[in-house]
């Protein structure tokens, strides 16, 4: 190895690990925000090791450096951690929803009638969902139906209807 190769190779893999290492840090969710702290000192190293491989004959090499220490790290580093953050407190948020046991009547669940005609399984809040049922029931009693009904007072409502 001739000594000029030698001497780039110190500085080229030394700005590599610190800028992969930065990123590293970033995409560690919500811990990856002190990487928005030690990104611009480890950038700024960075792009003091490209000019100084650039100086001693690594164009290509030091050029890589500078523009990753100038470009992709830096923007890497501000939406990473953001983006993991993000991901995580989502997934967080699914996993606490399905660990919860549901009540028998919530907002989200879909309510089956007790009847066979009628009402239409629909997104009800708390104490809705009877609501609809008395629906379905009055309708039947204005209509004049003379099906069956579980409800006693319904009932009673469907035979007057039913006598002339």
């Amino acid at each position: 190895m001739n000594p000029q190769a030698n001497d780039l190779r110190s500085p080229i893999i030394a700005s590599w690990i610190l800028l992969i290492a930065t990123c590293l840090i970033a995409v560690v969710p919500f811990l990856g925000f002190l990487a928005w702290i030690i990104g611009g000192v480890t950038i700024i190293i960075a792009m003091i090791l490209g000019v100084v491989v650039i100086a001693k004959g690594g164009t290509w090499n030091g050029i890589f450096i500078l523009v990753a220490s100038l470009l992709f790290v830096p923007l890497f580093v501000l939406f990473a951690p953001i983006a993991t953050s993000l991901i995580t407190g989502a997934a967080l948020e699914n996993y606490n929803e399905e660990s919860i046991e549901p009540a028998e009547t919530s907002a989200t669940s879909l309510e089956t009638p007790d009847t066979d005609e009628g009402a239409l399984a629909l997104p009800t809040e708390e104490g809705n969902s009877s609501e609809v049922t008395e629906t379905v029931e009055e309708e039947k009693v204005n209509t004049g139906s003379t099906e069956e009904s579980d409800e006693p007072e319904v009932q009673e409502q469907l035979e007057k209807n039913a006598r002339p």
